[in-house]
């Protein structure tokens, strides 16, 4: 029902539709691409965010300074650079205590490299018209956090206009121009409050009526364990 909405109202020919997910189940590059159908042409790539966590999660073993160059290799779409660095991993898990699992480890990883390599190649290297100079899609899901983190769960409700300016503020932080935005508007209200003009004088001069804190006390002519005497004994604690 969705597909013949999109394609009834949608004339996809001329445009060229890029995805992007972790490709857990039910997010595979199959069902995107299903719904990219008849258009120009059509990319689907690996969320660069879940790659590098995969990464950091199975070379756990590893000192950092080699995960960093296996990345590198990655980001570099160098095929004989990652299974030379996943090759020099695996021989370091064979000599460890834990060497069962570590070893799993890495041929768990480089599966799962291999599985999804061709949706790990960066956009620049893909030679879609226009798009050559591209260094990613400027979209992967850590991005999202800073804003579902905020708005989403704890039960939060928003309206359309409290959400678009929570959506700002969130974005100008990240963007790093919040603070400059903030004092720019208050200076310009700043501004306002300064020209408007007080008299001083006559704002002293108004007389105030004074109000003097009354006193009581509670007369007690029975004995203090008497149901009286208890109560004024507990209200002067």
């Amino acid at each position: 029902e969705m597909l013949n909405y999109l394609h009834s109202h949608y004339d996809l020919s001329n445009t060229i539709i890029l995805s992007c997910s972790d490709g857990g189940s039910g997010y595979e590059p199959s069902v995107f691409y299903e719904l990219a159908l008849g258009c120009k042409h059509y990319e689907h790539f690996l969320d660069r965010y879940h790659l590098m966590r995969k990464i950091d999660e199975r070379t756990y073993f590893c000192k950092q300074k080699l995960v960093d160059k296996l990345k590198r290799a990655i980001r570099s779409y160098s095929k004989k650079d990652v299974d030379l660095i996943l090759d020099t991993m695996e021989s370091i898990a064979d000599v460890r205590k834990d060497s069962i699992q570590a070893i799993e480890y890495i041929r768990l990883l480089r599966r799962y490299i291999r599985r999804n390599w061709k949706y790990i190649k960066p956009i620049g290297k893909r030679e879609l018209p226009g798009i050559e100079n591209y260094k990613g899609l400027g979209t992967f899901e850590s991005n999202h956090r800073p804003f579902s983190y905020r708005m989403k769960k704890q039960g939060r409700a928003w309206s359309k206009k409290g959400a678009e300016n929570m959506v700002r503020v969130i974005n100008s932080i990240n963007n790093g121009d919040f603070s400059e935005a903030i004092s720019v508007n208050w200076e310009k209200k700043l501004e306002k409050i300064l020209d408007i003009e007080v008299d001083m004088r006559e704002l002293l001069n108004n007389e105030f009526e004074n109000h003097q804190i009354k006193q009581g006390r509670i007369v007690n002519y029975g004995s203090s364990s008497s149901s009286f005497g208890r109560f004024k004994k507990r209200i002067m604690e």
